[in-house]
């Protein structure tokens, strides 16, 4: 795979955990896919109105990834895995999980179809 693919696909991927991203359902309705679902390292399903009602209003959370690894499955799909870090407001541990997320090029954007979290 070509290094300008895995690149925007990371680069997509670390825009949707900054806080002026997830604040903006404008942004948000751009990246998610409308057949987008996510299971949480928490087990819970969310489709993309959930999470464009939720994440606008969810807490300030400092997120710091590690590991990056993109795979192309097929012409217009890839597959993005990463560490995540998280500090929340709520928790004094840092939470780490293992995250995995499915991009596909629709049209001439890329949008995320699928994501999961593994707490580690």
């Amino acid at each position: 795979m070509e290094n300008n693919l895995a690149n925007t696909i990371i680069g997509l991927e670390q825009e949707l955990l900054g806080r002026e991203t997830r604040q903006s359902v404008i942004r948000l309705e751009e990246l998610i896919a409308d057949d987008f679902l996510e299971i949480g390292a928490s087990g819970k399903f969310h489709d993309k109105e959930a999470m464009v009602r939720l994440l606008p209003d969810a807490p300030d959370i400092h997120f710091i990834t590690h590991d990056f690894r993109v795979k192309e499955v097929s012409l217009g799909t890839v597959l993005v895995t990463y560490e995540l870090e998280m500090k929340t407001p709520r928790h004094r541990a840092t939470l780490r999980s293992q995250r995995s997320s499915l991009w596909m090029q629709r049209g001439d954007r890329w949008q995320i179809v699928f994501h999961q979290g593994t707490p580690l």
